[in-house]
């Protein structure tokens, strides 16, 4: 009868591969610019369901401040998402591994910002 090899760790981590990584398959990249559907559909889901929920909360006040014009701040915010929506789809047809170049220098932007905003606290 054999006996099993006693470990010093409980538990058993996996073994890694040391297989070379492969390239990546010809499908695998033609799939690279397709927006995630689900994901964006959630997203139109929730602009929308914001969308309404700020013309329920604000059309007395719009309605009472503005002349009767009750989808004064409803119109306001539907321009803005609109151009986050255009923003979103470009940006989402934009590499982001280009921006780890801009990771330092984005660092110590902030955190000078946020230094400079403490001297002046007092």
């Amino acid at each position: 009868m054999a006996r099993k090899k006693k470990t010093s760790h409980p538990i058993q981590m996996p073994r890694r591969s040391t297989a070379p990584i492969p390239a990546e398959e010809p499908e695998r990249i033609e799939k690279r610019g397709h927006l995630d559907q689900p994901l964006l559909l959630l997203t139109m889901l929730l602009l929308g369901m914001g969308l309404l929920c700020l013309f329920s909360a604000s059309y007395a006040t719009a309605y009472d401040d503005f002349n009767g014009n009750s989808t004064h701040f409803i119109f306001r915010q539907g321009i803005f998402a609109a151009g986050g929506v255009v923003v979103m789809l470009v940006a989402s047809k934009f590499d982001y591994h280009k921006l780890h170049y801009f990771a330092i220098p984005a660092l110590l932007l902030a955190v000078g910002t946020a230094t400079s905003k403490l001297k002046n606290i007092r």
